[in-house]
């Protein structure tokens, strides 16, 4: 078959992943949502500092201060 030569071009596509884990979770004192923050603040490193990867783990060090 030949190629629709008039179909428009695909958008770009850019994936990106940030993640936190823990080795065991029943034993881990981490709230769910702690858990899910942690990784929601390690994408949004991702989308800040795109030369280090697509792909973040959360890092303690790049913790938002906790609120007052």
């Amino acid at each position: 078959a030949t190629p629709d030569r008039s179909a428009r071009p695909a958008p770009a596509f850019r994936l990106q992943g940030g993640y936190d884990g823990v080795a065991d979770f029943r034993a881990a004192s981490i709230d769910p949502m702690d858990l899910m923050l942690r990784a929601t603040a390690a994408l949004r490193k991702t989308r800040t500092d795109p030369p280090r990867g697509w792909l973040r783990g959360f890092d303690e060090g790049d913790a938002a201060p906790a609120p007052a």
